[in-house]
């Protein structure tokens, strides 16, 4: 969830994963998170996506899945 575009690029030179977007590798990265959390509790992880769905200068992409993902887990 915390990757920069320099990150994504190096993890996937050379893979066809390279046109994939920074925001949606994060997205997911955050989906995935909301997942684990649907299964246990874990008071880090939770934080780290209220501080992404609150941050206003995080991608709208981004945030918008961290909201979700906190509006499902106290839902």
């Amino acid at each position: 969830m915390q990757w920069n575009e320099e990150d994504r690029r190096e993890y996937f030179r050379g893979s066809s994963m390279k046109r994939a977007k920074l925001g949606m590798i994060r997205r997911n990265a955050v989906i995935v998170a909301g997942n684990i959390l649907a299964d246990s509790q874990d008071e880090t992880l939770e934080a780290a996506i209220t501080s992404i769905a609150q941050d206003p200068l995080e991608d709208a992409l981004v945030s918008e899945a961290a909201r979700i993902v906190l509006l499902q887990e106290r839902g």
